[in-house]
This record gives structure tokens, C-alpha cells and sequence, in this order.
């Protein structure tokens, strides 16, 4: 027990050192047991303890403790924390350093069994070190294991002769010459550490201190070498990590002083590695070899007698593990997998002419191991993909030949994550050749029988149909990479597409031949590559040429195959791709393939009709609806889609994209002129179905939405004459109240007053009071209502709503009589309810009738009823465009609404005050704050026909007038600028200050910051007389210049400005503090 407290005398002061420690225990006891409140909080602290002295009493105290009264997890934070504190700061000069390292070093053994304990006692050994440079500690001699320092200059380093071990005798020759380089060392002796600098001690004792760690270590267990070794290989990361504070001087001597020792340290490993076999050390070795390579702490001369050897290691192991009938599972041994790794780093960090000629050397010998092992598939692969146009250049011909061959040889691989390598490796082809076209000739014979085994790669494996969740992954996964693959070859390098073109159509015919359940999926797999290119495969699709007429024939031998559901769904997907290109004589075959799809569910479980989240045959019709004007195909897409079997194989998205395809084919001039009579009246049957679903009590909520979705669809999609004005006939009609027929609106509206019962109760929030039952439409005057209160607005009216909204989007489809029409239904609806949706509407129809007077009345209602559109974000948004437009376009309407004072103060001037005050949560909708910026903006600069200002007008024989509330607005802005709005506003804020100030006039401006200057709760009120001077006058200054840029500057500046994604009021200036205004 002494030995645990030795260090307890030489502890940090503390007020209460105590109760710093209990109250650590406590919290991480709160961390491991504890709720998620209190989790929080104690994280809270358990994170501030990290930078105060107290952590290391902490850890100090844990460790005192007998082992049967520690807590593990306990001990594990204390660990975290002391780490943490030491990536940051120094130890206090009270603690006994030593005695501290040498506490960490005993719990670092007797914790070997617990491994994240165990990691967590190495990286605090680790940080020691680094931070702790044995200063203090007499100059001893290096240990006995060569670990020393390479004394050579760097440009002896670089001189180095390579090293090219590849029969005996030249092993001998690499054998004898490190050995004079180890003798060389030894008789170098003890290190040279030098004088400290600026309190610093010098790196070579950081060295120094690692080999006294490896000492006290090997004393307490002759057996833990592997412990040394696993921290060695924490030092590069740590020693890079941003985390780890000292000065940059001091940084890039550590790692200088690394780079120059990595010789003598990897002499070191190759010894470990060569002499002993024990699992645990040669893990550490491989681990601290990768972590060094990462960081490029070592050259690639001192590193090849280890590649070399792990290689050697890596082709016997791979070889007595064929023999053993174990090679399936050697792609899981541990150490086999972290060798794999190392060298892949290697391959990635060393890509120098002459490191790719010896890489070559070692791997091409155990190329053909990547039929059967992953981990050597992606080392040839990263060897490759690093090499580049190296590769071709620094390995003999025959060499990189003979590795081209195997690489073709492991695309056939049966394993799909083999193959999904190699795919990837193809698919990088093309980067390699744009860096060196001279390549490409050489290439192509090899790319030839690449791009066939990578398209047969594409087809399903003889299990699919059974294939669980995790393999039907990896197989759609393999299936998209061929597709990317051969995206990168054709459209990168055009040479292939003639000999592709021909090779397709000549192996599609020669398989078709004799389709059977064997056969069937190679010609799927040549029709899913072949769709992955589509648009460059079939350009010639229309001409006479010999290229065309192979293209041509490719379709037709595709039209001609059996409704095998995977072959329907892959020809979909082509023929989807080339619905432009297809010639009419095609167009019919195609059609008539692809309307087979629509019988096959998109949900089976075996090759689903899907691609995404749609119906491949859905998003195919769609596509050919654009382009194919044959009545007749219009007369199918609608017979399908009142098919109840077609219409249970598609999801609800894909029913709505077949509608689509409906509305695609109305815009062709010769369907309308055959089907006239009969789309009008299919028209109508999509309004009146939707209007009985609004009358039916038992219509589900569902229901009702989809009948609506498909309105939108109409609207949005039918934009061609002459079936625009079929519908727009229609839409005149359903928005028609004075009918004695049923329409939507009359449906919505009645449906709104009638009192909600059981089975009605989800389309009504609340009963509006009403003057009588709705019986013919005659609607009271808006003075016959008084609603004391705004009531929500049902489902169905929010809809037509949104229907609405698509309606007018629609240039082709608005006329001032339908926008006339739209009006008049929304004056209706909000006599008795408030949507949310009406902003959107009617700033759209605003923006678009030419009779601005005629919007004046629902425009004013609307505004009246703001607080109905503050439900949600986004129809907050849009209730600030409507303002914004009706400050713009109708000013009338906002001064008749007397709404312009209230919605000043609840939606501009108190919510950015609060944010600024920290007392309502931050705003975090970027779009939202654009358009509160641009109604700010729109309401201070608006004027009325008579040229008067708008404030002038709203705020006439009121206590404040126009000039003071625009001061308000300005003085808003700033504080928003200030912390009441996000930093990222910054630029919607200036948008707005520069349309008031273009609007309005510089002087005009200057005159208004100056009021807002004077204010008593200015934005600003702790700066100085001069300041503001400074600032009035460089906004002036700028502003005539028109320099925004540097104008949004001296605002930011002013204001203090924020750091990007900060948030919270700003630093306030240490400058001398006045409340009085600037001086005239």
C-alpha cells in the first residue's frame, strides 16, 4: 500500500480537495447508474474536472485504493479524465512525476486482462512521456534492443541503396548490411539530448524517457514486451492529434525526432518480429508498424525488411491454410486481417516509381490468393488504385501483364465482396488512363475481358431467390457497383462503345437461344449492364447506320424474351432510360413490354418490381408517356390504373406516378383530339369523387388525402393545350357556389358547418356559430358572422387548400377567372375557419392578378388572423411572404386590417429581443428567418400609390410615429445582429438594411440609425459616443459607395459580430461604457 501513495504528499492544491473527490465519485457513479437528467448533468462536470489539477488526486486516490474496493468503470473515467487533462497541460510542479508514471505503469499490468482499462493506462504512460520529457532524469544509454538513434543526415537517409531481397543470396546481403548498421549504432552509444529550450526538455530525451517506460515495464513483467510495443504505437497518433497543446516548435520536434529514430526503432521491430512468435507481440508490431506508416514517421527503406517479411508471413499462412481446407476463414483470423491492413497503408503512403517496382516484387507472387482471400483482394486492389500510371511504368511488362490477368482471373470470383473489389478497381481505370492517355492502347485488349466478367458480375447468384435480408444486400450492392463501373468505362473512355455495342447484341442473341432457369439470369446480367449505359449505348438507335441496326436489334431481342419478373423489371429500367431515343416502329413493342410489369407487386419477395421506392414499370410508362402520342397508349395507361390487380402491385407513390403518366399523355395534341369528350369527363370524376369523400362521414382521413393528392397531380402535370382547358373549365366549376350540382367547394364548405359527430370528428376541430343550416349555398355577408374566436380549419378545406396552391403554380393552367374564383372560396372558408395553408395561396394569387382591389378584402382577413398561421415553421414562412407581398403589391390591405402594430411587436420586435436576452430558444430555420428579414425590409420601405409611406399611414395620431417605429425596425436589425438572431442570418440581415437603404436613400437611412442610436434600449447601448460617430459615418461613407461587402463588416463589426455557428448574446467590449447619444 505504501507504494500506491507515495505521491499523495506531492499532491495539487485544492480548496477542498475532498469534496472535489467525492463529488467526482458520486458523478460518475450518476454516469453509469444514473437517468438521463442526471447523466447530463454529470457528464457536465465529469467534462470540467478534465482541465482542473483536482483529476489527478482523482486518479491518485482510486489507485490507493485495494483492488477489491475499486470500481472499474470509476477507475476508467479518472483515466479518461487524467488523459484529457494531459493532452492539454502539464502536470503541477508539486507532482512527483515519477512516482505518478510508475503508479500508471503497476495498474497498466494489473489491468492487461481488461481492455479498455488496460488502453486507457497505456495512452496516460503515452501522454507522460510526451509530456513529460525525462528532464530531470540522468542521461543513460539506449536499451540493449538497438533502439537508437539514427545519427545519419537526411539526405544520407535519402541516399539509402534500395533494398531487393528477392532470392538468398541477396537475403544474406540484406542480412549483413543492417547488421553493419546495427554495429554502426551501437557504437554510437549514449544519445546527445542537448540544452533545454524555453522550459522544454529536448526530444532526443523524449526517446530517452520511452526506453526507460520499456525498462520499468519489462521489471515488473519480463513477459509484457507487447505492452511497450502497443503504446510505441500510440506515440504518432498522439503526437499529431490537434488535441495535444504545446507550442508548434516543440510539435514538429517531436516529430523530426521521431522520423530520425524510426530506423533504429524499426531495426528493433524486425528483431521482435524474427525472433519471437508469441501472438500478442506480433499484433503490436504489426499495430505499431501501421500507426508509424500512417503518420509518415518512417521511410519506405526502413520499412521493406518488415513488408517483406509480413508478406512472406502472409503468402505461408495463406498457403497452409488451402492445404488445411480452412482458407474461408482466414479472412477472420485477427492477425491475419491487421498484416492485410499494414500493408494497405503501405501501398497507400509509399507510391514512389521505386517503392511500386518493389511492392510489384512482393505482391504479384500472391496475386492468384485473391480468388480466395479478401484481405489480399484489397490489398491489390489499394496496391493498383496508389500505383497509378507508376505501375505501368516501373514493373516489367510481363509483370504488370501477368497482374492484369490475375486481377480479370478474381472479377469472376464467385465471393460477391471479392468481386465488389475488383469492380471497384476497373471502375479506377479510367483516372489512370486520363493521367497518361498513352496507356490506353496498352490497356484495351485487358479492359475487353474485364468489362465482360464485370458485366457478368451483375447477375443473380444461383441462391438469390432465398437469399436472407444481409445477402440480398451484398447482391444489390455488387449489382449497383457493376452499374457505376461501367458508367466510369463507357463515358470516360468512348473507344469501348463500338466494340460493347457489338459484343451486347451479338451475346444477348447467342443466349436467348435456349432460355432456361440456368440460363435466364446471365441475360438478365448482360441487360442490367447494358442499361447502366444506356444513353451512350443506344445514340445510333434511329439511323441507318450498322451500329444502329445492332442497337435496334438488341431491343427487339429484348421484347421478344419470356415475363420472367426479373428480366421485366431489368428491360423497364432500360427501356426507361432510352424513352427519348426509341424510333416509333420500337415504341410500340417497348409499350407493350412494359405494361406486363404492371402485373407483378413491387412488394414480392422475390425479385420485387422495384427500383428505389417505386414501381420500375411505373417510372418506365412514365417516361414513355412524355415521348410516345399514340391514343391508344393513353387508353391503356387508364385502363391499367382502374385495374384493382394492377392496383394492388403498386404502392400508393407508385399509383400516383402512373397518374402522372395519365396526365403526361394529355399534353400530346393527337390524344386530346381522339379522347377529348372522354378526359373532360374523367376530369370530372377525379373532382366528384374527391367531393363525395369530403360529404362521407366514414371517408378515412387516409382516403381523403390521397383523392386530394391526386387533384395535385392533375393540376400540376396537365400544362399543354388543348386538354389545359379542359381542365381549367373543370376547375371554374368545382370552385362554383351559386350551382344547383355538388361541387368541392360547396362539399368542403358544407361539410366544415355541418356538427361534427362520431364518425365525422376527424374533419372537425371545433363548431364555428352559425346563422342557420348550409342548404343552397346562400352564404351570409362577412358582417352577418362574428367569430369570437379563429377556429382550425378541417382537413378537407386544408387540402383544397394545397390543391389550390398546385392549381395556381401552374402557369399554363391560372387566369384572373380562376384566381377570381380562388378568392372568392377563400372569403367563404374564412368566415367560418382559419387554414394555414391560405398565406401560400393567396400571396400567389396576389402576385398574379391584375386587379389588386379584388384582393383586398381576403388579404385583410388574412392578416387579422395572423395568429392562426403561427402553427409551424414553415406556414409562419409563408404568412411573412404574404406580408412582405402585400407591402409590395396591395398596402391597402394591410392598413384596412389594422394588424401591422400587433404583428410588428409578436413577430419582430419581442422574439429577437428574447433571443438577444437569451430567455426564448434561438431560431433555427434558415428559410423562416429569410423571410422575416425581406418583411422587415418590405414593410419599412413600403409606400402607398400616393407616394406616403405605409408607416405613415398605419401609425397616424398614435403615440409613435413612422420615422420612430422605422428607428424601432433599424434598431431591431442591429440587435439581431447583435445575438437575436443566428450568425448565419448575417446575410439575410444585410439584405434587408440594404433594400431599406436603397429604398429609402443613404441620408434617410442615417438620419433612422441615428434615431435608433438615441434609443434607450439601443442595440448597443455600452459603446461609446465615438463609436457610434465612427459607425454613423462609415455607414454613410459605404452606403454612397455602394460597398456592401465591407459594409456588412463595419456592422458586424459594430455589433461584435459572432463566429460562425455560435449563438447566444455576443462579448460585450471592455471599451468605456455611456448610455447618452452621439453628439450632432
Amino acid at each position: 500500500m505504501e507504494d500506491n501513495t507515495k505521491c499523495s504528499s506531492t499532491h495539487a492544491p485544492s480548496l477542498n480537495p475532498e469534496s472535489d473527490i467525492a463529488r467526482f465519485q458520486e458523478a460518475a457513479a450518476v454516469l453509469i447508474h444514473g437517468d438521463g437528467s442526471q447523466i447530463e448533468v454529470a457528464n457536465r462536470f465529469l467534462m470540467s474536472m478534465q482541465t482542473k489539477p483536482i483529476i489527478v488526486n482523482v486518479f491518485d486516490v482510486i489507485v490507493s485504493l485495494p483492488v477489491e474496493q475499486r470500481d472499474t468503470r470509476t477507475f476508467l473515467l479518472a483515466a479518461q479524465g487524467l488523459a484529457a487533462f494531459l493532452r492539454i497541460q502539464s502536470l503541477p510542479a508539486e507532482i512527483n512525476g515519477p512516482e505518478l508514471l510508475k503508479s500508471i505503469i503497476r495498474e497498466l499490468l494489473r489491468y492487461l486482462h481488461v481492455k479498455p482499462l488496460r488502453n486507457q493506462l497505456m495512452l496516460l504512460t503515452c501522454l507522460y512521456a510526451m509530456r513529460h520529457l525525462y528532464s530531470s532524469q540522468p542521461k543513460r544509454p539506449l536499451p540493449n534492443s538497438n533502439f537508437a538513434c539514427d545519427h545519419r543526415s537526411k539526405s544520407e537517409q535519402l541516399s539509402e541503396p534500395q533494398i531487393t531481397c528477392n532470392n538468398l543470396e541477396q537475403n544474406q546481403l540484406c542480412q549483413n548490411f543492417y547488421q553493419e548498421q546495427s554495429h554502426d549504432r551501437d557504437s554510437i552509444g549514449h544519445l546527445d539530448t542537448g540544452e533545454l529550450h524555453e522550459q522544454h526538455a529536448s526530444t532526443d530525451d523524449f526517446i530517452m524517457s520511452l526506453s526507460l517506460i520499456r525498462e520499468q515495464i519489462l521489471a515488473e513483467n519480463p513477459s509484457a514486451e507487447w505492452v511497450w510495443m502497443c503504446i510505441m504505437a500510440m506515440v504518432p497518433e498522439e503526437v499529431d492529434r490537434k488535441e495535444f497543446k504545446v507550442s508548434s516548435t516543440v510539435k514538429q520536434s517531436l516529430r523530426q525526432t521521431l522520423r530520425e529514430h524510426s530506423k533504429s526503432f524499426f531495426d528493433f521491430v524486425f528483431q521482435q518480429i524474427n525472433s519471437d512468435d508469441e501472438m500478442p507481440l506480433l499484433k503490436a508490431c504489426v499495430n505499431a508498424c501501421d500507426s508509424w506508416v500512417t503518420h509518415r514517421f518512417v521511410a519506405f527503406n526502413d520499412m521493406y525488411r518488415i513488408i517483406e517479411r509480413l508478406v512472406n508471413w502472409f503468402s505461408i499462412a495463406a498457403a497452409d491454410a488451402v492445404q488445411a481446407d480452412t482458407a474461408s476463414y482466414l479472412d477472420e483470423d485477427v492477425l491475419f486481417s491487421r498484416v492485410g491492413r499494414f500493408l494497405i497503408t503501405c501501398t497507400e503512403t509509399y507510391t514512389t516509381s521505386d517503392a511500386v517496382s518493389l511492392f510489384g516484387g512482393l505482391l504479384i507472387p500472391i496475386s492468384d490468393g485473391c480468388q480466395h482471400y479478401l484481405t489480399i483482394t484489397k490489398l491489390l486492389r489499394s496496391y493498383v488504385c496508389n500505383a497509378g500510371c507508376s505501375l505501368y511504368f516501373a514493373l516489367p511488362e510481363d509483370q504488370w501483364h501477368l497482374l492484369l490477368q490475375q486481377l480479370i482471373v478474381c472479377t469472376g470470383s464467385s465471393n460477391p465482396q471479392i468481386a465488389d473489389e475488383m469492380v471497384f478497381l476497373w471502375s479506377s481505370i479510367p483516372e489512370i488512363v486520363k493521367a497518361n492517355p498513352t496507356l490506353q492502347d496498352h490497356l484495351l485488349p485487358f479492359l475487353r475481358r474485364a468489362l465482360e466478367a464485370v458485366i457478368f458480375q451483375g447477375q443473380y447468384p444461383t441462391g438469390a431467390l432465398s437469399a436472407d435480408g444481409e445477402e440480398w444486400l451484398r447482391i444489390k450492392t455488387l449489382r449497383e457497383s457493376v452499374r457505376t463501373c461501367l458508367r466510369s468505362l463507357m463515358y470516360n473512355m468512348p473507344v469501348l462503345g463500338p466494340w460493347f455495342v457489338e459484343a451486347a447484341s451479338t451475346a444477348l442473341q447467342e443466349t436467348c437461344r435456349n432460355i432456361s432457369d440456368e440460363t435466364w439470369p446471365c441475360v438478365e446480367a448482360l441487360i442490367h449492364g447494358t442499361s447502366a449505359v444506356a444513353k451512350r449505348f443506344f445514340e445510333e438507335l434511329g439511323t441507318d447506320s450498322q451500329q444502329g441496326s445492332l442497337q435496334r436489334s438488341f431491343i427487339e431481342t429484348c421484347c421478344s424474351l419470356p415475363d420472367h419478373p426479373a428480366l421485366l423489371c431489368t428491360m423497364s429500367l432500360l427501356f426507361g432510360g432510352i424513352a427519348n431515343l426509341l424510333p416509333d416502329p420500337l415504341l410500340e413493342q417497348v409499350c407493350t413490354k412494359v405494361f406486363r410489369t404492371l402485373h407483378f407487386s413491387e412488394y414480392a419477395t422475390t425479385f420485387p418490381m422495384r427500383v428505389n421506392e417505386d414501381h420500375v414499370g411505373a417510372i418506365a410508362l412514365l417516361k414513355l408517356s412524355r415521348t410516345c402520342p399514340d391514343p391508344n397508349f393513353f387508353e391503356e395507361l387508364w385502363s391499367a390504373y382502374q385495374t384493382p390487380e394492377v392496383k394492388q402491385c403498386l404502392s400508393s407513390r407508385s399509383q400516383f406516378m402512373l397518374l402522372e403518366a395519365i396526365c403526361e399523355s394529355l399534353n400530346h395534341e393527337l390524344v386530346v383530339q381522339k379522347n377529348g369528350l372522354v378526359i373532360q369527363n374523367i376530369l370530372l370524376r377525379f373532382f366528384q369523387n374527391t367531393a363525395d369523400a369530403v360529404s362521407n362521414a366514414r371517408c378515412s382521413p387516409e382516403d381523403l388525402s390521397k383523392m386530394f393528392k391526386e387533384l395535385r397531380v392533375i393540376s400540376h402535370t396537365i400544362r399543354k393545350a388543348p386538354c389545359v382547358s379542359y381542365l381549367h373549365r373543370v376547375w371554374l366549376d368545382q370552385l362554383n357556389v351559386q350551382t344547383d350540382h355538388k361541387t368541392l367547394l360547396k362539399a368542403c364548405i358544407e361539410s366544415t358547418l355541418l356538427p361534427p359527430s362520431d364518425s365525422h370528428q376527424q374533419f372537425h376541430h371545433s363548431q364555428p356559430p352559425t346563422n342557420g343550416q348550409f342548404s343552397n349555398v346562400s352564404l351570409p355577408h362577412r358582417t352577418q358572422l362574428q367569430i369570437p374566436y379563429i377556429t382550425p380549419a378541417p382537413l378537407c378545406i386544408q387540402e383544397l387548400c394545397e390543391t389550390l396552391e398546385v392549381a395556381v403554380a401552374n402557369m399554363a393552367l391560372y387566369t384572373d377567372q380562376l384566381g377570381g374564383s380562388i378568392l372568392t372560396a377563400a372569403s367563404i372558408w374564412q368566415e367560418m375557419v382559419a387554414s394555414p395553408q391560405d398565406p401560400k395561396v393567396l400571396e400567389m394569387v396576389t402576385i398574379r392578378f391584375e386587379d389588386v382591389n379584388a384582393v383586398l378584402p381576403v388579404l385583410s382577413t388574412a392578416l387579422k388572423r395572423h395568429q392562426a398561421y403561427a402553427t409551424d415553421s414553415e406556414c409562419l414562412q409563408a404568412f411573412y411572404d404574404l406580408i412582405a407581398c402585400c407591402c409590395t403589391i396591395c398596402p391597402s390591405a394591410v392598413i384596412e386590417s389594422d394588424a401591422l402594430p400587433v404583428i410588428l411587436t409578436e413577430y419582430v420586435h419581442h422574439p429577437i429581443a428574447a433571443c438577444h436576452a437569451g430567455t426564448q430558444q434561438q431560431f433555427a430555420d434558415k428559410a423562416l428567418v429569410g423571410s422575416l428579414c425581406r418583411m422587415i425590409s418590405s414593410i419599412a420601405t413600403s409606400h402607398l400609390h400616393d407616394g406616403q409611406l405605409l408607416l405613415s399611414r398605419v401609425f397616424y395620431n398614435t403615440e409613435s410615429d413612422a420615422q420612430q417605429q422605422e428607428q424601432f425596425l433599424v434598431n431591431t436589425l442591429l440587435l439581431a445582429v447583435c445575438g437575436g438572431l443566428p450568425s448565419w442570418a448575417l446575410d439575410d440581415i444585410m439584405v434587408a438594411i440594404c433594400g431599406i437603404i436603397e429604398e429609402l436613400g443613404v441620408d434617410t437611412f442615417c438620419q433612422l440609425l441615428y434615431g435608433a442610436m438615441c434609443l434607450p434600449n439601443f442595440a448597443r447601448p455600452d459603446v461609446s459616443d465615438k463609436a457610434k460617430q465612427i459607425f454613423l459615418e462609415d455607414t454613410q461613407r459605404l452606403s454612397l459607395a455602394k460597398d456592401w461587402k465591407r459594409l456588412k463588416n463595419a456592422v458586424k463589426k459594430f455589433c461584435h459580430g459572432k463566429k460562425k455557428n455560435t449563438s447566444g448574446t455576443p462579448t460585450v467590449s471592455s471599451r468605456v461604457r455611456t448610455k447618452s447619444a452621439p453628439t450632432a
